[in-house]
């Protein structure tokens, strides 16, 4: 019996190990003090610079501090929310944010393994139903990392709207560990600009 209980613990015990090595060892190489610049256009069409810093990576989720557009605060997402948030939150208050069943900056876990099989359906928090986006291709994205120009592969999912010429647009960064939104056109525009990691 003690065997059987010490090979649970030592499985529970690995299984965090191995959930906080992929978020320690994704292939970014973010870690804490890393500092990722995105480029947002919102639904205004002003544009401003999303200025994240990693303070924290553990099975307990990801927490960044942020500055933009005069505002600042902090964000945490639960390592529930990144394996299965359904619903992308699209504004950043001022203050301390925790974030739960909702995402940011990232794309849910479970979502991105629907994508890369064929769709998957995520929700927008200012929308009342869930788009469905299909999968259109894995491709490459260019970046500056550490101030040299990087790429990386994506997956590009799509949806055409009602409104003609307008597509809803994901762009994560392949890495099933560690789906990162790369960039996202979708009420607004935000697109991964650098990653300084030094």
């Amino acid at each position: 019996m003690n065997k059987n209980i010490l090979a649970l613990l030592f499985l529970l015990l690995s299984t965090g190990i191995v959930y906080n090595t992929a978020l320690a060892q994704n292939s970014l190489g973010l870690s804490v003090g890393s500092k990722l610049t995105y480029e947002v256009t919102n639904s205004n069409n002003a544009r401003y610079n999303l200025k994240l810093t990693v303070k924290s990576m553990d099975t307990n989720g990801v927490t960044f501090d942020w500055a933009a557009n005069n505002k600042k605060g902090s964000l945490t997402l639960s390592g529930e929310a990144l394996e299965n948030a359904a619903t992308l939150n699209s504004e950043f208050k001022a203050g301390m944010l925790k974030l739960q069943n909702q995402l940011s900056v990232f794309f849910p876990k479970k979502a991105f393994r629907e994508l890369s099989g064929g769709q998957t359906s995520v929700k927008l928090d200012k929308e009342a139903s869930a788009t469905t986006f299909k999968k259109v291709m894995t491709r490459r994205y260019d970046y500056y990392h550490d101030g040299e120009m990087k790429t990386v592969q994506v997956v590009l999912g799509a949806k055409e709207t009602q409104e003609k010429g307008k597509t809803r647009i994901v762009l994560v960064l392949d890495d099933a560990n560690f789906p990162l939104l790369v960039a996202l056109d979708w009420q607004v525009r935000m697109t991964l600009k650098s990653i300084e990691t030094i």
